[in-house]
Formats: structure tokens, sequence, C-alpha cells
């Protein structure tokens, strides 16, 4: 007696589904958002793992070669655009315990030379922003640190990119630190200067202030007579803080010419402000009681 064929029933058991592996399959990234799950000192022995070399000079070459292509604007402008080189610099940059990652900020602080490459630097580069705050705490390797700096500074010109870049958890205090801890004063001065292009923007006051110790970084640099602040640090230390203190003063200007405080002040002259010329003068050193006994 012949076998019965299997039915379309029972073919559709035993075959397997070509997508449910795949589909279940979780694709594995470099490069991870969550800081927790991502190691750079796991990634960069994986990266350097059965390296030889001759592989370790040919990247070294390659690097070689890119850095001096990319010293022409032109050359900057269209490699910025390549995403399949942008996304290994960015792998590479996460390396923090490899060499190569200090070429990798090289390369990316040359491409924020061109201004045409803000835009894209900041909004189309996937995980580039979270990368180059990694790359200031890095506390091995000064010169990665200070490249970091000089690719923040040239962004932060841009002036419709920084309350984004303002935004980025842990630049600001990143840049703190960078300014106070610097061991190279080109690197504290890159990193006070991209302080100040970000404090140019008077929305950025709201992160600067939720951020522990910007100005009192800001304070301490423009008043400290350290041997190891460098003058034109102090200065543009001051100037971020007359910007914010020119920032704050203008919307409490603001806010009196705008109210409706009667026609009389306190002292029953015509102070409320207004096409007279006459606004009350701030700040009025003036304190204040409630029904104080003369």
């Amino acid at each position: 007696q012949k076998p019965k064929s299997p039915t379309k029933k029972g073919k559709k058991k035993h075959t397997k589904n070509p997508h449910k592996h795949k589909r279940g399959r979780k694709k594995k990234k470099f490069d991870s958002d969550d800081t927790e799950v991502f190691d750079p000192i796991a990634a960069s022995a994986k990266y350097h793992e059965m390296e030889d070399k001759f592989l370790h000079n040919a990247r070294l070459n390659c690097f070689a070669a890119l850095l001096h292509l990319i010293k022409s604007p032109e050359n900057a402008y269209i490699y910025a655009r390549d995403d399949y080189l942008v996304n290994t610099l960015v792998k590479v940059s996460n390396l923090l315990a490899s060499p190569f990652n200090v070429h990798a900020i090289r390369i990316y602080a040359n491409f924020s030379r061109h201004p045409d490459n803000v835009q894209r630097m900041v909004h189309r580069i996937k995980d580039l922003l979270p990368t180059l705050v990694r790359a200031m705490r890095n506390d091995t390797n000064a010169e990665t640190r200070m490249f970091t700096c000089y690719a923040i500074e040239n962004l932060s010109c841009d002036v419709s990119v920084r309350q984004e870049l303002a935004n980025i958890p842990g630049l600001l205090m990143a840049l703190c630190a960078c300014a106070l801890k610097a061991s190279h004063e080109l690197e504290q001065l890159s990193a006070i200067r991209a302080l100040k292009n970000l404090g140019d923007e008077p929305a950025n006051i709201i992160p600067f202030s939720n951020s522990p110790g910007c100005f009192a970084t800001l304070m301490r640099l423009a008043h400290d007579n350290d041997s190891y602040v460098n003058v034109k640090v102090q200065y543009v230390a001051c100037d971020a803080l007359a910007t914010f203190s020119h920032w704050l003063k203008k919307i409490a200007v603001n806010g009196v010419s705008m109210g409706d405080f009667g026609a009389d002040g306190d002292d029953g002259s015509n102070n409320r402000g207004g096409k007279d010329g006459k606004y009350l003068t701030l700040p009025t050193h003036q304190a204040s009681n409630w029904e104080q006994w003369q």
C-alpha cells in the first residue's frame, strides 16, 4: 500500500517560514544610543582583534590620505556627503581606546570648517553629536578632546543650530570640563569660545541655567588669576558673562515696558515707560518691604 501523499495542510506544518528567523533577529549596532550598553574599551579591542602590522599600517595610510584630501574645501564638501564614509568615521570615533580615534575626530573637525557642512553634520549624520560629547570626555587623549572642541566651535558659529546644540545631553557640561581641566591652552580656548558662541543665542539661557556649573565655570575663568588661565580665555569668559547679562536685562526691560503698572510708578511719578521716553531704570537697587514701620 502506497503511503498517502501529504496534504496541503501537512505540507504547511513542515514548511519553515524563511522570514521567521530574520524577523526575530536583531540587527547588531556598532554604536548604541544607550551609553550603558556600549563599551568603548571592548569595541576597541574587537576592532584591533586579529590585526597584523600590515592592516595597521594600511589604516594609518587611509587616514593620512583622507586628512590630506579634506584640507581642500571642495573635497571636504563632497566627502561629508558620503554616507558610508561618515558612518564609518562615527564608528571609529566611538573607539576611545583606539589610536585611530583621534584621526576620525580630526576628519570631522576639518569637515566642520566648511560652513555648508554644518547643517548636514548636525541634522543628517546619525549619532555624530553624542559621539563628539563622548570624545570630549576622553581622559586619555588630549588631542582627541582638542579637535572635538574645534568641531563644536565651528558648528556653534551657525546661528540656526545653536539652540539644538545647547540641548544635546551632556554637551555643555563636557565643554565646561574641557575649559577647566584642559591640558593644552588651545583646547581651553576652543572650549570657552564654543560656550561663548552658544551663549549668543538668547534661548540658550535656559539650558545654561539647567546645566550645573556652567555659569560658575565662566565666572571662575573670568576672574581666576592662575597661571594656566590665558588672557584670551579670560576675555572670552567675560564676554560670555556680559552677553548673558545683556539678554537678562533685555528680558527685564521688555517685561517692564510691556506690563501694565498704571499711569504712575510707586513714587507717584510717571515712570512706567512708553513712547514718551521715560522708562523705569533697571536695576533699581531698592530694598522692598511689607508695611514696614519707619
